[in-house]
């Protein structure tokens, strides 16, 4: 089984590319480090679940594309997480 850090890591990579973002300008869009970027991308880490909500509006994608359970990046209505 592949791992699944490093899954998240590639498709990652690939949507940032094709948004045309660095690794910065991503870090920027969604409050941390391009540092935290790239070890996403390399599987190394893997973001927690605020970041992921964080990535899934910057980059216009589903959290089930990003994580590779889904062909279909298309975001669906979701409802954000009541915080308390």
């Amino acid at each position: 089984m592949s791992d699944p850090k490093k899954i998240f890591g590639q498709i990652l990579q690939s949507i940032r590319i094709q948004k045309g973002l660095t690794q910065g300008q991503l870090g920027e869009k969604i409050g941390l480090t391009n540092k935290a970027i790239s070890a996403w991308e390399a599987g190394t880490r893997g973001p927690d679940i605020n970041d992921l909500f964080k990535l899934v509006e910057a980059l216009g994608v589903s959290a089930d594309y990003l994580l590779g359970r889904s062909d279909n990046p298309k975001v669906s209505k979701a409802r954000k997480p009541q915080e308390g």
